[in-house]
């Protein structure tokens, strides 16, 4: 999709959100479980880019009670839309459930594609665990699957996924190499949410060798798609580490710059994470001296 076309998208679910959780509701309360399931699935990437998981929790909720008359493709979807609500609320114990419910149900629907995204969220998870081996070793699991079945968005996010566990790893040439084959693949795609990440990750890997003003140049471009599609939790960590790379590079102007986008793009979550409010706001402090 173009930037243009994905703000109309999300404007129109802006207006609307709410009006389509009430039709769900109706929907499921007459048994009418096809058009329940189908309007909570419409709704989860948008919640996903607001980072609304309080309300995309409660309707993926819904959606799951309506695809058991439905399938476990529907089950699937619904189940994993649901363990991203629920790590991001913080309760990984009942996400790592749940998603292990939709890795069950994508394989009784023998939908590879919804596996290989199990896959990959479980990358992530395990990343932010520390446990970097084991994010690597989901993430070309994820790659191998979506390489099988031609599938292209995926091919390019599962590269990158495995490019930024190499990064963790202190592997940040290997991890280059990796994300530019993400990128081309992204970029014919027209995935901008997946151009955006991967951006942020060749910026880190540019960071890590110490070539700052190409660290910058990616890290800009991926803040910009992030902002320009609306995808404020995204914009806010890509910006946080613009203003980091700025000040390694002895511009402190440059680092308050990104700083305050950083926290304005938090500020514009449907919950901000007040513990990166706060930090954001201490480095700016700190820079200013007031």
């Amino acid at each position: 999709m173009t930037v243009p076309a994905v703000e109309q998208a999300l404007s129109w679910f802006t207006r609307n959100e709410f009006i389509l959780a009430e039709l769900a509701r109706e929907a499921h309360a007459r048994g009418d479980a096809a058009t329940c399931w189908s309007l909570t699935d419409s709704l989860a990437p948008y919640l996903k880019r607001r980072g609304a998981w309080a309300r995309q929790r409660d309707i993926q909720e819904l959606g799951l009670r309506a695809s058991s008359a439905l399938g476990s493709d529907q089950a699937g979807h619904s189940a994993l839309s649901l363990a991203r609500a629920l790590y991001g609320l913080g309760d990984h114990t009942s996400a790592a459930y749940v998603l292990d419910e939709a890795a069950q149900f994508f394989k009784e629907a023998d939908d590879r594609s919804g596996e290989a995204d199990v896959f990959l969220t479980s990358s992530d998870w395990s990343l932010t665990a520390g446990d970097f081996q084991e994010a690597l070793d989901l993430a070309n699991t994820s790659l191998s699957i979506c390489a099988e079945i031609g599938d292209t968005v995926g091919t390019g996010r599962a590269l990158n996924g495995a490019g930024w566990d190499l990064i963790q790893m202190g592997h940040p040439e290997k991890a280059k190499q990796l994300c530019q084959e993400a990128l081309t693949l992204l970029e014919a795609a027209s995935d901008l949410t997946g151009l955006a990440i991967t951006w942020d990750s060749v910026g880190e890997c540019h960071r890590m060798a110490g070539s700052f003003d190409d660290a910058i140049e990616c890290f800009a471009t991926a803040a910009s798609l992030a902002e320009d599609i609306q995808a404020f939790p995204l914009a806010a960590e890509v910006l946080t580490r613009l203003g980091e790379c700025h000040d390694e590079n002895r511009d402190p102007d440059g680092a308050l710059r990104a700083w305050s986008r950083a926290a304005q793009a938090l500020q514009r979550e449907a919950i901000p994470d007040a513990a990166a409010l706060a930090a954001l706001h201490d480095r700016i402090r700190k820079h200013t001296g007031s």
